[in-house]
């Protein structure tokens, strides 16, 4: 299986090799395929109720506000059985708030295009 410790490495391509074939050498974009196959399958294997249980229960009471919006959104895409998870944000940090709790589904995160310019001219 490759790792990030692999595709990072100094010989990224040369891991890909088949040690049984030598002629066997496949492509950057075939070992990008590789490792997205290989995480789609891992996270199909994880049971995301009873981790967002887990994770719920450890954080500390009373919660701040926008903690507790992320956790009823994931609490709600799991009870509506919803298809992605929608958020709308100036900084970001709602949905990383959100990905904290690993909802089942993906975090679809907009912003205003100026806003997001905006911030980026203040950051530079």
């Amino acid at each position: 299986m490759l790792s990030g410790e692999t595709a990072k490495g100094n010989y990224p391509i040369q891991s890909g090799e088949s040690p049984t074939f030598q002629d066997e050498t496949r492509t950057d974009v075939q070992l990008v395929l590789i490792m997205a196959e290989t995480c789609l399958l891992a996270e199909a294997a994880i049971c995301y109720p009873p981790l967002f249980d887990d994770t719920r229960s450890i954080q500390p009471r009373p919660t701040e506000t926008a903690e507790t919006v992320a956790i009823a959104a994931v609490a709600a895409s799991f009870e509506q059985r919803a298809s992605a998870i929608l958020v709308l944000s100036t900084s970001g940090n709602t949905a990383r708030l959100i990905s904290k709790y690993r909802p089942a589904v993906p975090i679809i995160t907009g912003m205003s295009i100026g806003l997001f310019l905006g911030r980026m001219l203040k950051a530079t």
